[in-house]
């Protein structure tokens, strides 16, 4: 709450300035986009507060795996070598916690 409060006091400090409206046509489009992003966000929330952890950790990970797929195959994004090591390591690093800590691994 407190970074989108700060996120919105700057952004509407600076609005008067660097705004533009938006045409009549693209209204519906944001709203919906608007609807589905919390609809997804109510639904995982909704989700993870359901799982077991074990399960959780290889699912939530898998992101970074679907993030390099997709921004590789729609726009086109250069896969390099140094965003495969770093997204492995991050995965890796979790994994390694999550299985050293005895409570997670419950």
């Amino acid at each position: 709450l407190f970074q989108n409060l700060c996120v919105a006091v700057m952004l509407g400090l600076a609005a008067p300035w660097f705004a533009i409206a938006l045409p009549g046509e693209l209204w519906l489009p944001l709203a919906g986009v608007t609807a589905l992003s919390l609809a997804g966000q109510f639904l995982m929330s909704w989700a993870y507060a359901r799982a077991e952890a074990q399960y959780l950790i290889p699912t939530e990970y898998s992101a970074f795996i679907w993030a390099i797929a997709l921004g590789w195959f729609f726009f086109d994004e250069a896969v390099t070598w140094t965003t495969l090591a770093g997204a492995g390591l991050i995965v890796a690093s979790c994994l390694i916690a999550a299985r050293s800590n005895p409570r997670l691994a419950e």
